[in-house]
């Protein structure tokens, strides 16, 4: 059997329409948490995303009023789920914008899983994109970049019955996880693909409420297609930044 553990590591504050919805809500600000997915298997703990850092460094160079509570740094949260630091054997980046990649060292024995057209992109991205990633062009430090980092190409096998997938759109080498926690059960855990619930939602301009925040809006639109195609139905989609997803400690 197959879990898979929703993680808060931290709360953003951002305007809804501008992150979240593309055209509905703009202006609304509100606090949306940082989450990380600890995957058990029999054999292995592996984590989706390690989040985003102090609180300090979150208010400052990112979105400010965003914080991170103590016992909400990747270690210490795993501690309060009774995994030790030391077991994670993997972490897969759904990508590398600042909110999703932090505290890696922390994880000694873990092996770092990117695509490599994320990870071009992150080193020599677009000029509006030089904050997610952390570029040292504008004085800040990517942490990724102290990692042992294995690039993956395309969609690959993580173990037997978890699968990542390439799904560009919201960065250019995004990958979801696929899951698959019980014969004919498949979970979706979409990173920002789909950054919240209201994303599934019919939209005036496109079949989906888009997220505010992507690189090409022909791709997200695919991506959420297909996301939602293999979930085979909304309540196993797991998006990157949803209150809701908490609603529930374990998916199973």
């Amino acid at each position: 059997m197959i879990t898979i553990t929703p993680l808060r590591v931290g709360t953003i504050y951002c305007d809804k329409g501008k992150t979240l919805t593309q055209g509905v809500d703009n202006g609304k600000m509100m606090y949306i948490p940082s989450v990380s997915w600890l995957i058990k298997t029999p054999t292995e703990k592996i984590l989706v995303d390690t989040g985003m850092p102090d609180t300090e460094t979150s208010h400052s160079k990112h979105y400010p009023g965003s914080y991170q509570l103590p016992g909400e740094r990747i270690e210490q949260v795993l501690k309060i789920q009774g995994v030790l630091p030391e077991e994670i054997t993997k972490v897969i980046f759904t990508h590398l914008h600042w909110d999703h990649c932090q505290n890696g060292l922390l994880l000694p024995k873990a092996k770092f899983y990117v695509q490599k057209k994320e990870l071009d992109f992150a080193r020599n991205p677009a000029g509006t994109y030089f904050r997610s990633y952390d570029h040292p062009s504008i004085g800040l430090t990517p942490e990724f970049e102290t990692y042992p980092l294995e690039v993956v190409d395309g969609d690959w096998e993580v173990l037997p019955g978890i699968t990542a997938m390439l799904t560009p759109g919201h960065s250019p080498g995004h990958q979801i996880v696929v899951v698959e926690t019980a014969p004919g059960t498949k979970y979706v855990i979409a990173g920002d693909a789909v950054l919240c619930y209201d994303n599934l939602l019919p939209s005036t301009q496109q079949d989906y409420v888009l997220p505010g925040r992507h690189k090409d809006s022909a791709e997200t639109q695919q991506v959420i297609e297909k996301i939602i195609t293999i979930a085979g139905a909304t309540h196993r989609i797991l998006p990157g930044h949803d209150e809701r997803v908490f609603r529930k400690k374990e998916y199973s």
